[in-house]
C-alpha cells in the first residue's frame, strides 16, 4: 500500500510528534538518573556496599525521578498508540502497534505502583524496623510467598508482552518515519534499541514528525 504524508491524517502526525516530546522529557531525566546513580555506586563500593546516610536522600530522588519519568513515558506510549490507530485506518501494518503497544503501558503501571510502595517502606528497611507479625507468622509468610510468586508470573507475562508491545512500536516508528520520507526518524527508531545512543532518539523522532507536518500542512 503507498501511503503517503500528503494523505496522512494531521492528528496522527500531531500524536507521535507529542508523544516523542514526553520521550524528550523523559531522555532528559534519563541522563540526571544515570549520571546521579553513577555516584551512588560509587559511593556504595568505597563504604565496602553499605550505603552512607547522606546517599538514602540522592536515592530517594532518583526513585522519584523513576516514577516521574514512568508517569510522563505512559503518556507518551499513550500519544504513540493514539497515532497509530489513527494511521491504522489507512495502513494495516500499524494495527499490531497499535494493539499490543497497551501492554507497554500496563507494565509501566505495575512498575510504578512497585516504585511507589518501595518508596513508602523503604523508610522502615532504613530505620531497621521490626515486623513482628512476618517474622512469627509461618502460614502467612507462605502467603506472601504464593500471592508474590503469583504477582510475578502475572509480571512475566504481562513484560513478554510488553517487549513484543515495545518492538511494535519501534517499527511503528520507523514505518511513520518511512512513509514521510524522514530518514532521521528512522535512524531515531533504530538507534531506541541501543543503551545510552538511545537517549537522541525522541529528539530525531521529534524532527521528523515536526517536517511531516509542515509537509502536511
Amino acid at each position: 500500500m503507498d501511503i503517503t504524508v500528503e494523505n496522512l491524517g494531521r492528528a496522527g502526525i500531531g500524536f507521535i510528534k507529542r508523544g516523542s516530546i514526553y520521550a524528550i522529557i523523559v531522555a532528559i531525566l534519563e541522563f540526571l538518573f544515570i549520571s546521579r546513580f553513577t555516584v551512588i555506586i560509587n559511593s556504595v563500593t568505597l563504604n565496602g556496599l553499605h550505603m552512607p546516610a547522606g546517599e538514602y536522600d540522592i536515592f530517594y530522588i532518583l526513585m522519584l525521578i523513576s516514577i516521574a519519568g514512568l508517569i510522563i513515558l505512559t503518556f507518551g506510549i499513550a500519544n504513540y498508540r493514539k497515532g497509530f490507530r489513527n494511521f491504522k485506518d489507512r495502513d494495516t501494518r500499524f494495527s499490531k502497534p497499535f494493539s499490543y503497544s497497551k501492554y507497554v503501558i500496563v507494565l509501566y503501571i505495575i512498575f510504578i505502583i512497585v516504585y511507589v510502595f518501595i518508596l513508602a517502606v523503604l523508610p522502615a528497611f532504613n530505620h531497621n524496623t521490626y515486623f513482628p507479625a512476618l517474622s512469627s507468622s509461618g502460614t502467612l509468610i507462605h502467603v506472601f510467598l504464593v500471592l508474590l510468586l503469583i504477582s510475578a508470573l502475572i509480571v512475566l507475562i504481562i513484560s513478554v508482552l510488553a517487549l513484543i508491545g515495545f518492538i511494535y512500536i519501534l517499527i511503528g516508528l520507523y514505518r511513520f518515519s518511512e512513509m514521510v520520507h524522514q530518514e532521521i526518524g528512522e535512524l531515531g527508531a533504530i538507534l531506541y534499541i541501543i543503551p545510552i545512543a538511545n537517549i537522541v532518539s525522541p529528539f530525531l523522532i521529534y524532527l521528523a514528525s515536526s517536517r511531516a507536518e509542515k509537509l502536511r500542512v
